[in-house]
C-alpha cells in the first residue's frame, strides 16, 4: 500500500506560537467579515478562452480539504494550569499504565502494592480490591464495576457491593512476565471482551460464563489492545508490534489486518465518525476509513526522536489529543497538543519539561482530561474553567437507561 507521507512541521514552534496564531485568525476573521480587505477570503481561479479571460471567486474554507474529520476547534488557547494534583501510591511495574482507569464517575482505579484501591476526584479512597497480581483493569461504561485481569485469572468487582462478584481462572491467560492483557466492555456492559496471548474472549457480566473465543494465532501473533468503534459495530486489535485487525461486533468475525512499517502505540475512533479510525505508529498519525480500507491522512514529525504514546479524541469539539514523547541524550520527555487537523496545534497541556507522562484520559462529559506521572495525577479543564459546553452532565448514570453513546453533540 503506497501513499504520501506529509510532514508535520515543528510540535514546539506551533505550541510556542499558539497565542500569536489564533490572533492572526481572529484579525483575518474579522476582516473578512467587515471586508475590509476585498477577496481576503477567497481564492481566484483563473479560466481562459480565445476571446476572454474571466475569474471565478470560490469561497475559502479549511473544512474538507484541510481537515479530514468532524470538528470544532476552539478560536483560542483554553487549557491553563492544572486543576487538581493527587499524589497516589499507585504500581512501580513497567505496565503501569494497565493498572490506572478513570471511571466516568470520576473515580480512579490504580494498582499498588496492596491491590487495587479506588479513590475520588479529591484522592480520598473509597475501595479496596486486594489482588496484588493484577494486570490490567477497566471499568464499566456506567461506572459501577471494574474488571480486573491477573495472569490467570478473571475478576470482576462491585463497587456497591465492595466485593467481587465472581473470580474465575481463564485457560487463554497465561502467567507470562511480560504477557499481554486487555479488556473492553460492550456497549451495555452485558458483555466484558479480553485480549491476551493468542485470543479474544467474550464473557457475561452478571455470571462470568464464557460465551465465545476466538483464537488469532493465524491473523495476529497476539492482542495487547482492544477498542470498540463509538457504534459498537466494529473491533478493533493491535498486537503490541506493526499490525493492526479489525473484527465485527458481536460475532467477533475476522474482517482484516493490516501491516505498518512501524510499532502501533495507540489508537482512537473518532465519536461521530464510526468507520474513522486515527493510529499512532512510530513518529506518524495516519487515519483510516475501515470500511473502505483506505487511509484518509498520513502525517509524520520531522524529527525522528519523536513517538506516539497515546491518542484520545474528545467527544463535544472533535478535537484529537496526541500526546508525544521525544528523547533528549538519554531522556524521554512528554509533549501533549490538541489538532484541529493533522496541520493545524489549537492547544497544548502546559507540561513541566521533565514530564513523563504513562496515562492520559478524558472524564464521563469530556470537559476533564486527567494524566497521570508516577505518582502524580493531574487534572485538567480541556474547555478552560468555564466551560463553553455549560454544566458537567454524566454520559452515563445508573438510574436511567444505561446509553453508551453521548446524548449530546455540538460537533458539525
Amino acid at each position: 500500500m503506497k501513499t504520501r507521507i506529509h510532514k508535520l512541521q515543528d510540535i514546539h514552534k506551533q505550541i510556542e506560537l499558539l497565542n500569536i496564531t489564533h490572533q492572526r485568525e481572529a484579525w483575518r476573521a474579522l476582516m473578512a467579515e467587515q471586508t475590509i480587505i476585498p477577496d481576503l477570503n477567497q481564492i481566484k481561479i483563473l479560466h481562459y478562452s480565445n476571446s476572454t479571460m474571466q475569474s471565478q471567486n470560490l469561497q475559502r474554507t479549511e473544512s474538507k480539504e484541510e481537515r479530514k474529520w468532524k470538528c470544532t476547534p476552539r478560536k483560542k488557547t483554553l487549557i491553563g494550569n492544572v486543576e487538581k494534583i493527587l499524589c497516589l501510591d499507585s504500581s512501580e511495574e513497567d505496565n503501569k499504565v494497565g493498572l490506572i482507569d478513570w471511571s466516568c464517575n470520576g473515580l480512579i482505579s490504580f494498582g499498588n502494592q496492596n491491590g487495587i484501591s479506588i479513590c475520588n476526584r479529591d484522592g480520598i479512597e473509597l475501595g479496596m480490591c486486594k489482588e496484588k497480581n493484577a494486570k490490567v483493569v477497566k471499568w464499566s461504561n456506567d461506572g459501577s464495576k471494574l474488571a480486573i485481569c491477573t495472569s490467570l485469572r478473571i475478576i470482576l468487582y462491585d463497587l456497591e457491593k465492595e466485593k467481587s462478584i465472581w473470580n474465575i481462572s481463564s485457560k487463554c491467560l497465561r502467567a507470562l512476565p511480560h504477557s499481554n492483557h486487555c479488556i473492553c466492555w460492550s456497549f451495555d456492559d452485558r458483555y466484558i471482551v479480553i485480549g491476551c496471548e493468542e485470543a479474544i474472549s467474550v464473557y457475561e457480566t452478571d455470571t462470568g460464563k464464557l460465551i465465545e473465543s476466538i483464537w488469532t494465532i493465524r491473523y495476529m501473533d497476539c492482542i495487547s489492545s482492544l477498542n470498540f468503534s463509538p457504534n459498537y459495530k466494529y473491533l478493533v486489535s493491535t498486537d503490541g508490534e506493526q499490525n493492526f485487525g479489525i473484527f465485527t461486533w458481536p460475532d467477533i468475525k475476522f474482517c482484516y489486518y493490516i501491516e505498518l512499517s512501524d510499532k502501533i502505540r495507540a489508537v482512537a475512533w473518532h465519536p461521530q465518525m464510526s468507520n474513522t479510525l486515527c493510529i499512532g505508529s512510530g513518529r506518524s498519525l495516519m487515519l483510516w476509513n475501515v470500511n473502505k480500507k483506505t487511509i484518509i491522512d498520513h502525517k509524520s514529525v520531522k524529527s525522528y526522536d519523536f513517538r506516539v504514546e497515546n491518542l484520545v479524541w474528545n467527544k463535544l469539539s472533535g478535537e484529537l489529543v496526541v500526546h508525544w514523547t521525544y528523547r533528549e541524550g538519554n531522556k524521554r520527555y512528554s509533549i501533549v497538543p490538541v489538532l484541529a487537523s493533522f496541520d493545524r496545534i489549537v492547544d497544548a497541556l502546559p507540561l513541566k519539561h521533565q514530564t513523563h507522562i504513562s496515562f492520559l484520559k478524558f472524564n464521563g462529559t469530556h470537559e476533564e482530561l486527567i494524566t497521570c506521572d508516577n505518582e502524580v495525577f493531574s487534572i485538567w479543564n480541556f474547555f478552560g474553567e468555564k466551560s463553553q459546553y455549560g454544566r458537567q452532565v454524566p454520559l452515563y448514570n445508573s438510574t436511567r437507561q444505561k446509553q453508551g453513546v453521548l446524548n449530546r453533540n455540538p460537533i458539525r
